[in-house]
């Protein structure tokens, strides 16, 4: 399971580019687990450089360093059906929406603490196969993503990642 994942999952949600403007930044935290392994972690700040409405597009600097000591660059220009909706990501209130959304993946309000403080959030739960699951918790922040948690029963990895801070650039 690759924080690639993580970050594509995150920008399906719906919602997730809701209102969102130039200058936003959210730094998530991931660190990986695999039994009789060391830990491996990675810290991604993504900062949205340009919008461009009239294609329903955003583009994004990624900056990905790791726990061993190797960082590199990415950007990205995604497509979004969310420019225009109308609905705010600053406004706590789009959750109810948010989670009735996609009614197969069990989406439930309740309230989280991570690094960057305490929040109302969607938890949704994902059934990827018999033995791989993925909980995240979606909410009111650049790019939408609270906390996610990967396990596979199999094989024993886990992985999780954390919103450490982020920053509304208005």
């Amino acid at each position: 399971m690759s924080l690639r994942f993580f970050i594509l999952m995150t920008l399906w949600i719906p919602n997730a580019f809701a209102a969102i403007q130039v200058g936003d930044t959210a730094t998530v935290q991931n660190v990986l687990t695999l039994p009789g392994q060391e830990s491996y972690s990675t810290s991604i700040t993504s900062l949205v450089t340009a919008l461009d409405p009239a294609n329903d597009k955003v583009s994004y600097q990624e900056n990905l360093s790791d726990s061993l000591g190797n960082s590199h660059t990415n950007n990205y220009k995604v497509a979004t059906n969310y420019l225009h909706d109308g609905r705010s990501m600053r406004d706590p209130r789009y959750l109810a929406s948010l989670c009735a959304a996609e009614p197969d993946f069990h989406g439930v309000i309740e309230t989280i603490t991570v690094p960057a403080g305490t929040f109302q959030a969607c938890k949704w739960t994902y059934e990827l196969s018999s033995t791989q699951t993925l909980e995240m918790w979606n909410g009111a922040v650049p790019f939408g993503l609270l906390k996610s948690v990967y396990k596979d029963s199999e094989s024993g990895e886990v992985d999780i990642g954390v919103l450490q801070n982020f920053s509304f650039s208005k």
